[in-house]
């Protein structure tokens, strides 16, 4: 039993100790770090998963906005100061605090829920060039 463990341990070790040291960025962003670009932009690029988490949590009392502030909002405070990748995510976070504030008020109508995530969806439609523009590419699927 100590055998297996000990050797499911040593490449799970080496795993993160390349991912800590040897991990590389795509270079050429223009106007930041490629790094802070890498940061950011899979967060929007996964809203899918941060919508869901928020109506789960307005399903369970504590509320979509609560959610989003609580999790995004720290995510936005721990970000590099200034580049347009920032003030991307920043209007990011502003799009899913309006469509979670629309999720708390409205969670029990069906239709009002319905035409907030079509509001977000069309937001977010306009932050995906934005994002290309500063060189991030979205997956065929990521959505």
């Amino acid at each position: 039993m100590r055998t297996i463990l000990l050797l499911s341990i040593i490449p799970l070790s080496v795993f993160a100790w390349y991912w800590l040291f040897f991990r590389k960025f795509d270079p050429g962003a223009q106007g930041l770090t490629s790094s802070s670009r890498n940061l950011i932009f899979p967060f929007i690029e996964a809203y899918l998963y941060y919508k869901a988490a928020a109506l789960k949590a307005a399903a369970a009392g504590s509320g979509a906005e609560d959610y989003i502030r609580r999790v995004l909002g720290q995510a936005a405070q721990d970000l590099p100061e200034g580049g347009e990748a920032v003030k991307v995510f920043n209007k990011f976070l502003l799009i899913m605090t309006a469509w979670s504030k629309k999720v708390d008020k409205n969670y029990k109508n069906k239709k009002s829920l319905i035409l907030a995530s079509k509001k977000l969806e069309a937001d977010i439609d306009r932050l995906v060039p934005l994002c290309e523009q500063l060189g991030w590419k979205f997956k065929d699927n990521w959505r």
